[in-house]
């Protein structure tokens, strides 16, 4: 079970919030909207909008996105820095919530960098990158930002986050304990840290709403069950009757792992039927506070717990759903649910069912189970230690010299009096001589500055007339690269209806489709090439060369072996200093009326007589990756009439909508089978017009292509 630190939540109504006297906490939340809607300043509109989004924290995490985004850009807009930061944090732990990581952390680094000197924004930004980096798997990174939190905090005696930070290093520990036991004793030494130093300074609330839970589940790490259920008691008469949803979610799940745990000890079945209503309770908090990320741990001890009962179907269903939609950037929680998904095919003697789960499971591996983790967690911790030993030494020194000095001091402050007095008549002098001397300088300048001025028009005038070449030869690569695309007239004789709705990004693409003809087959494929704009066309280039070069020039007939073929020439040509760049994409080949396809990543759609089927694909890329085993040839069962998706993933992530959030695989299934019974060209318009309405004022994110072909 991964451990989560849930950030308190803020109780409005009862204190304002950094001084935001002009707007009392405890109005209403209509109220609250209203201010944002309201003709008032700016700088009060943003005050509002962070008070709602911290009340939404732990409730609502899309509501609370959307009300701290609004609050930034208006921010940003009139240059509120303090109220851009405030907002900026907020941001920063709601987008943990909804799985975004990769733009928590850049939005962290981002605040480091550009704030230096806001000690307090500084702790708040390493207290989340301690968090991230361990659900990441990053370590020994976790444990080098939790202690300079420490040290910062320390020194500016924030001794709540200096609690919390040790509270987030537990969670370090304590997400690793299933592969190493020891990882439970280092948790509990940090949490007990944590709570003690919550117990010197009253720091009564937060101990309350995070550190009796964490000291629960460390108890049950290291299997002192009685003290964690007495723990855990008192952690849900806190959270039970709090506005505190997410936390309490939190609670839920990490009790469904100590039930599971008493069964593993006694046997008991009363404990399998408590962990699956508990589950079903945690699920409906952590969904009605939109705390995606703790979906998963919770789906997984509820499957554990029909498996134990022998439910095999109900535990296989629930395991294979958190599978397919909430493992997104948490490769260990997947391991886990290979793996027993692997073990429930094995006590139903399902043998070519357990090799396929094994099979994936022995990939995610390698990288999450090595003993070098342990190595540099502790070698960082020691790194720590050490150097705060250095760093007292070295203060004890400063104050045996600094006393000694105190006497030489008192000398010589007589004479320096009196070399006082003649230095400040020398100073006047030579100060009087420099002023002259500037004047003249300044006159100089002048003149330079002039002469700068008619230069630096001359340079403008250069550069523009550099970015109008650079512009048209963008455009006639445009014209190059089109000619490279999949032939209309082929794509006619072979498809006959047919539709592509293509947009790049930029004027050039990373994304392509490709057509060829090879004796009685017709190849299609429509890819997506590492980068977009002159980069990814120049990738698109070399990757249609390379499948030209396996079918026309290698006879090369089958789909997955010209995936193969691509993958190794690209490792040849580009792959040799260690860069990974390659393409996603479906190859298609019709035979007669046979059709069948490899898949790197995406994966086609069928609509067959009113119902969408997502077509199964290999989740690596063509090109240098983790995974190196041979792509997989896949028959599909498509009848006449059907009707056959294929695109990249730039529809699916575009930005926009009333808050701004992507489109979403999902959403676009259902516009497709809504829109699969148009004629083929009425369906591009209707895609590229909900793709429009849905962008909207944002800025297009990626290459798109969307290609639909009735069979």
């Amino acid at each position: 079970m991964s451990s989560f630190k849930i950030k308190i939540a803020f109780i409005l109504g009862i204190f304002a919030i950094n001084g935001y006297a002009q707007l009392q906490v405890n109005l209403k939340l209509d109220s609250l909207r209203h201010v944002l809607k309201s003709p008032l300043n700016d700088s009060l509109k943003v005050k509002a909008g962070i008070i709602l989004g911290r009340y939404y924290q732990t409730k609502n995490s899309d509501s609370s996105f959307y009300f701290f985004k609004k609050s930034q850009q208006l921010a940003t807009k009139n240059n509120l820095k303090r109220l851009f930061l405030d907002a900026s944090v907020g941001i920063i732990w709601t987008n943990f919530q909804i799985r975004r990581y990769a733009e928590a952390d850049s939005l962290s680094h981002f605040l480091i960098q550009n704030n230096k000197n806001d000690t307090t924004l500084l702790i708040s930004c390493y207290n989340y990158l301690t968090y991230s980096n361990s659900f990441l798997h990053k370590y020994d990174k976790s444990l080098t930002y939790g202690f300079k939190g420490i040290e910062l905090a320390t020194r500016s005696r924030s001794f709540q986050d200096v609690a919390l930070l040790y509270n987030n290093l537990g969670n370090l520990y304590n997400s690793r304990g299933e592969s190493n036991p020891v990882y439970f004793e280092k948790s509990k030494f940090y949490y007990e840290k944590a709570d003690s130093i919550a117990v010197v300074y009253h720091l009564d609330k937060y101990r309350s709403n995070v550190l009796l839970m964490n000291l629960a589940m460390a108890y049950a790490g290291t299997k002192e069950f009685d003290r964690a259920k007495k723990y855990y008691a008192l952690t849900f008469a806190v959270l039970k009757n709090s506005d505190n949803q997410s936390g309490y979610a939190l609670a839920l799940a990490n009790y469904g792992n100590l039930l599971l745990d008493l069964y593993k000890k006694d046997k008991n079945t009363d404990h399998l039927q408590e962990c699956i209503i508990n589950s079903n309770l945690a699920l409906e908090r952590a969904e009605a506070s939109g705390f995606k990320a703790i979906i998963p741990d919770i789906m997984f001890n509820k499957g554990a717990a029909y498996k134990q009962l022998k439910m095999y179907d109900k535990a296989e269903n629930i395991f294979e759903e958190a599978i397919r939609d909430h493992v997104e950037n948490n490769l260990s929680m997947e391991k886990k649910l290979y793996e027993i998904l692997y073990q429930t095919a094995e006590e139903q003697n399902k043998s070519k069912q357990a090799l396929e789960y094994y099979k994936k499971l022995t990939l995610l591996k390698d990288s999450l189970l090595k003993e070098e983790n342990l190595k540099s967690l502790q070698e960082t911790e020691t790194k720590y230690e050490t150097a705060k030993k250095e760093k007292e030494i070295a203060l004890l020194n400063e104050q045996k010299k600094t006393q000694g000095l105190v006497n030489d001091l008192e000398k010589k402050r007589s004479r320096i009096i009196l070399i006082s007095l003649l230095s400040g008549l020398a100073i006047v002098l030579l100060f009087s001589i420099a002023l002259f001397r500037r004047f003249k300088i300044s006159q100089k300048q002048k003149k330079i500055i002039e002469q700068k001025e008619i230069e630096t028009k001359k340079q403008k005038h250069l550069i523009e007339e550099k970015q109008k070449e650079i512009l048209d030869s963008i455009e006639y690569a445009r014209q190059i690269q089109k000619t490279l695309f999949a032939n209309k007239e082929l794509l006619r004789q072979n498809i006959p209806e047919h539709f592509i709705m293509f947009k790049p990004k930029d004027i050039v693409s990373g994304d392509f489709y490709w057509a060829s003809q090879k004796e009685d087959r017709f190849y299609f494929a429509v890819c997506d090439s590492t980068g977009h704009g002159v980069p990814g066309a120049f990738m698109s280039l070399l990757n249609i060369s390379f499948l030209n070069e396996a079918v026309n020039e290698r006879n090369i007939m089958e789909v997955h072996h010209i995936l193969n073929h691509v993958r190794k020439r690209l490792i040849e040509s580009i792959s040799q200093e260690g860069r990974q760049d390659g393409m996603d994409g479906i190859l298609i080949c019709k035979q007669g009326n046979e059709l069948s396809y490899a898949a790197a990543y995406n994966s086609p759609v069928l609509v067959s007589q009113g119902i969408l089927k997502q077509l199964p694909s290999d989740k690596m890329p063509v090109g240098k990756g983790e995974r190196t085993g041979s792509f997989t040839k896949y028959t599909t069962l498509a009848n006449h009439g059907d009707t056959l998706y294929i695109s990249t993933d730039g529809y699916a992530d575009q930005f926009g909508g009333s808050k701004g959030k992507k489109f979403k695989t999902r959403q676009m299934e259902e516009l497709l089978l809504e829109i699969h019974r148009l004629p083929m060209e009425e369906q591009r318009i209707q895609i590229e017009k909900k793709f429009n309405e849905w962008k909207g004022k944002h800025e297009q994110v990626d290459d798109v292509a969307v290609i639909g072909i009735k069979i």
